[in-house]
């Protein structure tokens, strides 16, 4: 069936000059108004909603201005739009405003010699509910790229994952523009030059939360001469690169708060590189944030910070209220590191479980004598299960009172050499879980 009496109160709505809108079916199988997208959405006027039946759909599909819902009908049904690696499955080029939504959809297999492999936003501020973008390949945002100072998309509890650019921003590019992610995920891209994850950069500002990167080759975020952007209450996690594993901020300025930056790899910077452009310094605040785990072959094992251009810039970095645990460097400063020529200012933040004995390397600041230095995260949990008890003790005793305890030793509590009466009294003054 290809056309229904849906389309009827839809001409009768504009003859009488009502502002009536219309839900479309698109079922490929014929059940509905129309059996592709791309003939509903020709079909449509700006406020109607499309009802997608779950099928693939091999199309491109353009809105050409036209604000429109586009839907799964069902929660169950589960509707792809295929690029087959030949074409974009979606572009928004034509000024589509956020009254243009993307529900319960997945936008696969996306494919372009330029930029934007899935999805191409330029100038245009659509929303993404519950999304999926996999599968893209281009030269910039092989899942998505977003371009123009008037492109605003909001992007709510979306996947992007398994796409791969050739140059920058595997999973997402953005240039100019705004964004606002929340509740998504990043996992599993891929880029030849910068950032696997996403790429921000010449002006674009990122709003990001409650999300997660994970997993992305080539770094999972880079900023490049951004606005001034958030990421809030994310992990950052297991992502590699070679300047800057989890977070790579250059000539921008970001905040960074309650976030999780673990087990990321990279030359210098395994959780984070802080570094400078040509003109413009870089800026990292970085607020009650847990960096743990995170390894650099060379220095900064959790956070570097270079000045790639002399001191004619400025890095600005503070952290405050940050634990730094169990993070590693191949030839110094495990927790952090610092090249630039100006200090690091440090406050309320813990330093812990570093295998080095410099955990800080450059000039810093220390703001009170809040912070903590070569600290064990968990003191007394010698056996390192989280939990500090009677296998812990039993360790303990048969080195008390030795004398001599090698270097990062766990049975010296207190770090001082030796396993005595100060550090069974710190071991039992965390018995329990350390969680």
């Amino acid at each position: 069936m290809r056309h229904s009496l849906l389309t009827v109160p839809v001409t009768l709505g504009v003859l009488a000059g009502s502002s009536m809108s219309a839900v479309i079916v698109v079922d490929q199988g014929g059940g509905g108004d129309w059996m592709t997208i791309t003939e509903a959405v020709a079909a449509a006027s700006s406020g109607d909603e499309i009802e997608i039946v779950a099928g693939t759909y091999a199309e491109l599909v353009d809105l050409f201005g036209t604000d429109l819902q586009l839907r799964q009908q069902t929660s169950a049904d589960v509707v792809v739009i295929d690029g087959e690696d030949v074409r974009r499955c979606l572009v928004c080029t034509s000024g589509e405003s956020s009254s243009t939504s993307f529900t319960g959809l997945t936008f696969a297999n996306g494919s372009t010699p330029d930029s934007g492999g899935c999805i191409w936003i330029d100038d245009a501020s659509p929303v993404f509910i519950n999304c999926t973008i996999t599968g893209g390949n281009a030269i910039h945002g092989a899942g998505v790229y977003v371009t123009g100072s008037l492109a605003s998309p909001d992007f709510n509890s979306v996947t992007i994952e398994s796409c791969t650019a050739s140059q920058r921003g595997g999973g997402l590019s953005a240039l100019q523009s705004t964004l606002t992610m929340t509740d998504c995920t990043i996992q599993d891209n891929i880029a030849g030059t910068l950032s696997g994850g996403m790429t921000i950069e010449n002006q674009a500002v990122l709003s990001m939360s409650d999300s997660f990167v994970l997993n992305n080759e080539l770094g999972g975020v880079g900023f490049l001469t951004a606005g001034v952007s958030s990421i809030d209450s994310t992990t950052v996690s297991g992502n590699d690169s070679i300047e800057g594993g989890g977070l790579r901020i250059s000539s921008s300025d970001v905040q960074v708060t309650g976030c999780v930056i673990s087990n990321n790899d990279a030359t210098r910077g395994g959780g984070i590189q802080v570094g400078s452009g040509a003109t413009n310094g870089a800026v990292l605040t970085l607020t009650s944030c847990i960096l743990m785990e995170n390894r650099a072959s060379t220095s900064g094992g959790g956070v570097y910070v270079v000045e790639a251009f002399g001191s004619s810039t400025n890095e600005t970095v503070t952290i405050d209220m940050c634990t730094f645990s169990d993070n590693s460097a191949g030839e110094a400063s495990a927790a952090l590191g610092n090249a630039a020529t100006d200090s690091v200012t440090i406050q309320a933040t813990t330093f812990c479980d570093h295998w080095y004995a410099e955990e800080i390397s450059g000039n810093w600041v220390e703001v009170g004598d809040s912070n903590e230095f070569g600290q064990w995260c968990c003191g007394g949990d010698i056996d390192g299960d989280g939990d500090v008890d009677t296998s812990d003790l039993q360790t303990f005793l048969l080195a008390f009172g030795v004398g001599f305890i090698a270097e990062n030793d766990r049975e010296d509590v207190s770090r001082d050499g030796d396993a005595d009466v100060e550090d069974l009294i710190l071991l039992l003054a965390e018995w329990g879980s350390c969680s």
